[in-house]
Formats: structure tokens, C-alpha cells, sequence
């Protein structure tokens, strides 16, 4: 009696639509497209300023640009040289 209405609720919600990542993110970028940024032990500041830094001038992961961590490191992956040579200028005082 108690879970009687499960079913009838789940149909009611929609999954979220979650665009698939495009075809240039899975083919492979040369290498002055990828930014890979070391952890080098920084503070939880440090990483907040850098990535809100680079979340201001590019927008949300996705368009542009798409992130991977790993546990040395984090890398930026841009669709275009342009916008990762203006990443590298932007951090340049952070790199």
C-alpha cells in the first residue's frame, strides 16, 4: 500500500536532458589546445580564483571548452587555438 504510488511519480518526472559532448571534444586536439594546469598543492582560493577566472571570460564547460581532473593535474581542452592561448595569457600569472 505504501509504495503504491512509485510508479505513477517516476513517469511524472522527466530525466534531465544532458546534451552529449560534441564530436570535437572526442576527436583528438593537438597538444597547444590542451592547458594542463599542475595541483602543486595550492589552496582551495587559489583553484576558485583560477577557475572562476576561466569560467568569466569562456562560460560554462561545454561550448568552448570542456575540463578533466586528474590527480597530478587538471587539463582545459579549448575547441579553438585562439581562446587556448588567451587561457594561457589569463593564467599566466598563475601557471
Amino acid at each position: 500500500m505504501l509504495f503504491q504510488n512509485v510508479e505513477t511519480t517516476k513517469k511524472k518526472h522527466k530525466k534531465l536532458d544532458i546534451p552529449p559532448k560534441p564530436d570535437w571534444w572526442q576527436n583528438n586536439l593537438p597538444d597547444d589546445q590542451v592547458i594542463t594546469i599542475k595541483w602543486h598543492n595550492q589552496n582551495n582560493q587559489w583553484w576558485n580564483e583560477t577557475c572562476a577566472s576561466v569560467l568569466e571570460v569562456f562560460g560554462l564547460p561545454g561550448n568552448r571548452f570542456y575540463y578533466k581532473p586528474y590527480p597530478d593535474f587538471m587539463t582545459f581542452t579549448f575547441k579553438t587555438k585562439k581562446d587556448a592561448n588567451l587561457c594561457r595569457i589569463l593564467l599566466s600569472e598563475k601557471l
